[in-house]
């Protein structure tokens, strides 16, 4: 199997919202003595939508951290030297605009930096980072004895990098869940309906 994401963090907020506050504002109908509540929902819908389509809607730094299945077949050999799907890591969040830095664990909770001989990258969706064995034979199983498994972190660029790319279908969607969390923000979560449209979108990363 591929490695698993244990792990996803956010290391720079996009500059930009998807809607400006004034098209929000104008949506939402709200009066200006609202603005505060207004400029709170914008970032907090997003970061919702984003995590429910799978997708980052504009220019973010992300931080994934996966975990490597490492299991024997045979006397001395790791699975993951004949099956490249498991030392294969899927980003989340596209679309992908670069890969900043990779970093694997070579002790307890120390990364060091990945050398690019080490690796091959895939840019476009599924964006993925493949280990070669190569690099995989000159490690020292330090986990092995720890109960543990390897990581690989992998910190990139992801997002659309112009608001106007981002396809209108999601800021329209956006702006749904802005004006649903606006009215009904007493209540929280979103209703059944939206949730199904929103699960018709999904990106969905295997």
């Amino acid at each position: 199997m591929p490695a698993l994401l244990t792990n996803l963090e956010q290391l720079s907020k996009p500059d930009l919202e998807p809607t400006p506050f004034e098209d929000v504002v104008t949506y939402l109908h709200s009066t200006k003595g609202e603005e505060p509540l207004v400029r709170l929902l914008m970032p907090a819908s997003r970061q919702m939508l984003e995590s429910k389509l799978g997708i980052a809607f504009y220019t973010q730094q992300l931080r994934a951290t996966f975990e490597f299945t490492w299991f024997y077949r045979g006397v001395d050999m790791p699975s993951w030297y004949n099956d490249p799907d498991e030392r294969t890591c899927t980003l989340p969040r596209p679309p992908l605009q670069s890969y900043d830095v990779l970093e694997f664990e070579t002790d307890i909770d120390i990364f060091s930096s990945l050398d690019n001989s080490s690796y091959q990258t895939i840019t476009q969706f599924p964006s993925q980072v493949r280990l070669y064995t190569g690099f995989l034979t000159t490690l020292t199983p330090w986990w092995s004895s720890l109960a543990r498994r390897p990581r690989m972190r992998v910190t990139y660029t992801c997002g659309y990098n112009t608001v106007d790319a981002i396809p209108e279908k999601y800021k329209l969607m956006l702006l749904q869940v802005i004006a649903y969390n606006y009215l009904e923000r007493e209540v929280g979560g979103i209703p059944a309906t939206m949730s199904s449209d929103i699960l018709g979108e999904k990106i969905i990363t295997l």
